[in-house]
């Protein structure tokens, strides 16, 4: 019988060799059951017109991009792309998914990133799905395509600064404990699916759940899990 481990390690040696870009890192996505986090600054446009384009980009962007990229390695996720300063990352387990949204959220909270008037906030959406995944005849780089991607496209946006939202596929396979239920709602040309917000203990008193589509309250440092 083959040995798989090694014949993955083969397989992962032979496209970090064809990939053009590092950035395409830890294990290759070969299909099935992937999930999807798309992440986005919020407030970027404004931001930038606050503290002009260069500081954006060393002390805002540059720092948020590493914050990402060390939360996704840990848990063995795949950067996929980049647009602007939204990341594309898949995961083939569907529970590192979620502990990264959150690393990712609880580290802006103890260690903020100062962006004009305010802290860095980020709103990120997760979905689980089975995307196309597919080589770019151009780039050379590992994409995904479909609905599901669709999917995940949608219910980021959703988000308010510093909220992690999910689908049911995403809450039901990767089973966080502490999530709020907002119902359903409408994805542009997918119609109504239900979408959770992944909650983590909330910062003074009496704070209370905050909304998709609006800014929530801080998150602390603490996430419980079955």
């Amino acid at each position: 019988m083959p040995n798989d481990e090694a014949g993955s390690d083969r397989l992962k040696a032979l496209l970090e060799k064809l990939d053009p870009a590092v950035v395409q890192r830890v294990m290759p996505l070969t299909g099935g059951v992937i999930t999807m986090m798309f992440t986005d600054i919020v407030g970027s446009t404004k931001i930038k017109a606050e503290v002009g384009d260069e500081r954006y980009f060393s002390r805002i962007l540059t720092p948020h991009n590493q914050l990402v990229r060390e939360c996704v390695a840990r848990h063995n996720g795949r950067e996929l792309k980049m647009m602007g300063d939204a990341f594309l990352v898949g995961f083939t387990v569907p529970s590192e998914a979620v502990v990264c949204v959150c690393e990712i959220q609880q580290r802006l909270t103890t260690s903020p990133v100062p962006a004009g008037q305010s802290a860095l906030q980020v709103r990120i959406g997760l979905h689980t799905g089975t995307p196309i995944v597919y080589r770019d005849p151009v780039s050379g780089l590992v994409d995904l395509s479909g609905t599901d991607v669709d999917k995940a496209a949608r219910v980021q946006p959703l988000a308010g600064g510093g909220q992690v939202l999910i689908s049911e596929e995403t809450r039901v396979l990767a089973k966080p404990q502490m999530v709020h239920d907002w119902g359903p709602w409408d994805l542009k040309g997918l119609g109504r699916h239900r979408i959770f917000e992944v909650l983590l203990a909330r910062q003074g008193a009496g704070a209370t759940v905050g909304s998709p589509v609006a800014d929530c309250r801080a998150l602390s440092h603490k996430l419980h899990w079955a």
